[in-house]
């Protein structure tokens, strides 16, 4: 179910009453503007707007949904119009060039989380309407860690070879994660190699900015291509960030729980919903109450006991609402083989 819905029972925040809006919004665009109907487009326009405001970019509906609708897609393209004859807001501006600052960021972390989270900053950043960001945690891992071109070339028929996507968000505020689990693929016999943190352009896309998409988009498939032409598995820590990549939902949950028993962890997949957190949903001043009461309908209960999850939103959500950091999978498996060795 749509996590805005479920949280505040209003129809015009449902999969259908939005799809029905953005309808009726392509309708009255349609017409000439001498038509007695056309009157009625700014109006609507804002209801329209309002409505999509509160869409967390999940894509439960093009998923869960019955009617599946992709209102993701159809946001990002209106707010694309929309903002064409709309002022766009400083945080919009912001983060647009969010995967770029980070990459200046990952390159001195300390003085980066220094200048995001002083009291100054701190009272610019909510001004503008983004609050509780998290800090920035990069991987630290060796030159032979990172994948290059003559190790694709030698290990183009290797049957244990993989290599791992560092995505902008794990890679930039969860780098840990990745090198455990660099560590622990290593340690099982495997020949894995780490890719540089690959910006993927979610941001852009929620927000509408669809020609930075684009050029986002077209560049990192680029790399994605020209790895996979080599015939060596990838693989993404962030489920999020599988679905950028591919345009299509992949449930890795029921994977992760094949791949825990297997090694003997007790594990049960299950569906836990929208955490409220969502990119950065979660962070926008605006939507800080509703994305808290998503978390408390969905993951609030469900936390009180262990669980695992695979996003990075998820993890920071539970850090931020329930105090404690869930682990990943890969996570739980590492512990394990420890506990054996």
């Amino acid at each position: 179910m749509c996590p805005s819905y479920k949280a505040t029972k209003d129809r015009s925040q449902s999969p259908k009453g939005r799809a029905l809006l953005l309808r009726s919004w392509a309708r009255l665009r349609s017409l000439p503007d001498n038509a007695p109907d056309r009157g009625m487009l700014p109006v609507l326009t804002e209801e329209l707007k309002a409505s999509l405001d509160t869409c967390l970019s999940c894509k439960a509906c093009a998923t869960q949904c019955p009617i599946r609708v992709d209102i993701s897609s159809m946001r990002s393209k209106f707010l694309a119009t929309y903002f064409r004859d709309n002022r766009r807001p400083v945080r919009d501006y912001l983060v647009y060039w969010l995967e770029p600052l980070l990459a200046v960021g990952r390159q001195a972390p300390a003085l980066a989380n220094l200048l995001m989270h002083n009291p100054v900053s701190q009272a610019v950043l909510t001004r503008i309407g983004l609050v509780d960001l998290p800090h920035l945690k990069p991987a630290r891992l060796g030159a032979d860690s990172r994948v290059s071109r003559s190790w694709l070339r030698r290990n183009r028929h290797n049957p244990r070879a993989v290599i791992l996507i560092q995505d902008s968000f794990t890679g930039s505020f969860d780098g840990g994660l990745i090198e455990k689990v660099y560590a622990l693929l290593t340690s099982l016999g495997l020949d894995m190699k780490v890719t540089p943190v690959w910006d993927n352009g979610k941001a852009r896309h929620v927000l509408g900015f669809r020609r930075g998409f684009s050029v986002t988009a077209r560049q990192t498939l680029r790399k994605l291509r020209g790895l996979a032409a080599f015939g060596i598995p990838i693989v993404s820590l962030d489920a999020a960030t599988g679905l950028m990549f591919t345009q299509e939902y992949r449930e890795v949950a029921g994977d992760w729980a094949f791949i825990l028993r297997h090694f003997g962890v007790p594990v049960q997949a299950g569906k836990a919903g929208c955490c409220g957190m969502a990119g950065l949903f979660g962070h926008q001043k605006e939507q800080a109450s509703l994305s808290r009461e998503i978390f408390d309908q969905n993951w609030a209960g469900k936390v009180k006991q262990p669980v695992l999850a695979t996003g990075f939103s998820c993890r920071c959500q539970t850090e931020r609402m329930a105090g404690h950091r869930p682990s990943h999978p890969a996570e739980a498996l590492i512990s394990a083989l420890q506990e054996r060795s």
